[in-house]
């Protein structure tokens, strides 16, 4: 699902449950009509609230103040009805989950921020994240005896910030995040993306393990499906790459499709990060020079260096 379609379908809820919220009310508007009594009062509020407005007009706010004193007392005496029906004022008014928008999602000047939570949380869900992602405000500065880990971890949160700051206007369009098991490549990696999403970006999460099987798939079919094994991964924004290395390399398949992937993001001006336990060197004897000068390009791309402890150790 692309970010329009999951934009379209939150809107479509919106939609859905503003409309279930009136349907609820008006049938039971319709239930309480039945009753003569409140039929009567209503309609009498009716025609007072039309004289309102005329007097308004007539700036006579001394009688129209007096009206809608009548009008109060109507409304009490509706209740009353009401409360025979085993009702009350609130079964037949919407009963809308957010007071603020009602339901519509909008407010002035923007979305609201019910909104917002609903479009993060649908961003996150299509991400392929399997867990709430690490976030900036739960960065440790000083997690690590190392201090040198601790300066290159700080390091790249600052320019990571600064750079989902200022995305899309940004030069560097991939990071490459190298370093051994448990340094902190994946905690950063995941408070960018977090970030991102926050801004209502489309994020994507796979393993080089699974996007190779999407290389093959796409190398392997033959029908209309074949062009989606490769659209979902130029689609979102943000591409994050785990672990790369630790798939197999494929004959015609994984260095081929790589570079492609690779170039279609950067033409399209989209970011990806790569994380990784290989050294530059290897990176280029494993994927050779076409993969590795578009990691390495230094108009474009960033390649950091993680050294240190297992910090998953300390954080137990």
């Amino acid at each position: 699902m692309n970010k329009q379609e999951i934009i379209n379908n939150l809107n479509l809820q919106y939609s859905l449950r503003r409309s279930a919220a009136q349907e609820r009310s008006y049938a039971n508007l319709l239930r309480a009509r039945k009753n003569p009594n409140f039929a009567s009062l209503e309609l009498q509020v009716r025609e007072l609230s039309f004289e309102i407005g005329k007097l308004q007009s007539q700036d006579n706010q001394k009688e129209a103040y007096a009206k809608r004193v009548q009008i109060a007392a109507l409304k009490v005496k509706m209740g009353d009805e009401l409360a025979k029906m085993h009702m009350n004022k609130y079964d037949i008014t919407p009963n809308y989950q957010c007071k603020i928008c009602n339901d519509t999602g909008r407010v002035k000047g923007g979305y609201c921020e019910c909104y917002k939570r609903e479009l993060y949380q649908a961003l996150l869900d299509a991400s392929g994240s399997k867990k709430q992602l690490a976030d900036f405000a739960d960065f440790e500065d000083n997690i690590s005896l190392n201090e040198e880990q601790n300066k290159q971890r700080k390091q790249i949160k600052s320019i990571f910030e600064k750079w989902v700051k200022d995305y899309p206007n940004v030069k560097t369009k991939t990071f490459v995040i190298q370093g051994g098991t448990g340094v902190g490549k994946t905690f950063l990696t995941e408070c960018l993306a977090n970030e991102m999403i926050k801004k209502g970006y489309l994020v994507s999460f796979i393993s080089a393990f699974g996007l190779n099987n999407n290389f093959l798939k796409y190398h392997s079919t033959f029908d209309s499906s074949k062009q989606t094994y490769f659209e979902v991964l130029t689609e979102p924004e943000l591409l994050v790459i785990d672990d790369l290395g630790t798939e197999p390399l494929l004959q015609n398949v994984t260095t081929n499709y790589l570079t492609a992937l690779l170039s279609d993001r950067l033409d399209a001006g989209k970011a990806t990060i790569i994380t990784t336990n290989l050294e530059p060197k290897e990176i280029l004897s494993r994927y050779e020079e076409r993969v590795f000068s578009r990691l390495e390009n230094k108009d474009t791309s960033k390649m950091f260096k993680l050294i240190g402890d297992d910090l998953r150790l300390k954080r137990k």
